[in-house]
């Protein structure tokens, strides 16, 4: 009787603990229904030819109530936005702002041989307080990143920048780690991304070469046929060159023939618009 006992008694806390095992397994991946995040890319813009910033947008698209608690990232661009041979970096440079500065810090990262612009983030938990509670169908801004390079980007093409959700190798995915109506264990939601032109801009300037030893050209894509100012000054802020040009002759004109080596700023303007390149001649 004493052997059958304990022989009982095994199986007994065999039994609870594979129900215990069955219990946090199925809590842990227990998924709230109608729950539902979006992603969106927006605020595309170029300080200068060598610069690409964007925005990251996160919304609750679905009915139930979430709270975040990190969003890790990637987002693949083409070979035709950055040179073979440029040096670049990703950074973050409004992650302190707003709702999500309590968040853990992103960690960037430009891996150039899968095309992809990614950032991790490890979650806060559910009891630190720290997490940030999604109203539903309310955009509300993550962060902003800045892509930088040691060469023009080729922003005046048809590049992209298309969201990563699926699973492949060597690649980060699109994912949102979120609290569920209150549950204590956080699941993962691949949210819903679209893509976005780099191009989408209507006004856009490039130098080009840049470097240049001789002169250089200016190309604009615009949407207005109306001609083109453009006005060079020196590191010193003096003006050296001003002209004013019809747009289809600007490509073929030939500029910075009579400068000396330097550094330049050249604002080119057009009706309401204006942005300004940075070009040096060595």
């Amino acid at each position: 009787m004493k052997s059958l006992k304990i022989h009982t008694n095994n199986r007994t806390v065999l039994l609870l603990l594979a129900l215990l095992i069955l219990t946090v397994v199925t809590g842990y991946s227990q998924n709230c229904s109608g729950n539902q995040i979006a992603i969106k890319i927006q605020n595309i813009n170029n300080p200068n030819t060598k610069t690409l910033e964007f925005d990251v947008y996160v919304t609750n698209t679905g009915s139930t109530s979430l709270s975040l608690a990190a969003i890790q990232g990637s987002l693949l661009y083409d070979n035709q936005l950055i040179p073979n041979n440029a040096t670049t970096s990703l950074t973050v440079i409004e992650d302190q702002n707003g709702k999500f500065n309590q968040f853990n810090t992103l960690i960037t990262q430009h891996t150039k041989e899968s095309n992809q612009l990614r950032w991790t983030q490890s979650p806060v938990s559910l009891s630190s307080g720290k997490t940030v509670h999604l109203p539903q169908n309310q955009s509300i801004k993550f962060a902003r990143f800045r892509l930088t390079s040691s060469l023009p980007l080729r922003t005046e093409l048809s590049s992209k920048l298309v969201p990563q959700n699926k699973i492949q190798r060597g690649l980060t995915r699109m994912l949102a780690t979120v609290y569920c109506d209150g549950n204590q264990n956080s699941i993962g939601l691949v949210p819903r991304n679209s893509e976005e032109n780099l191009n989408t801009n209507s006004f856009a300037v490039v130098g080009n070469p840049n470097p240049f030893k001789n002169s250089f050209s200016i190309s604009v894509k615009s949407a207005s046929e109306n001609p083109i100012q453009y006005k060079v000054y020196n590191m010193i802020g003096r003006l050296i060159d001003s002209q004013n040009v019809d747009l289809n002759q600007l490509e073929t004109l030939e500029v910075g023939s009579n400068y000396a080596a330097g550094i330049y700023n050249i604002v080119i303007s057009q009706d309401n618009n204006s942005q300004t390149i940075r070009m040096i001649k060595q």
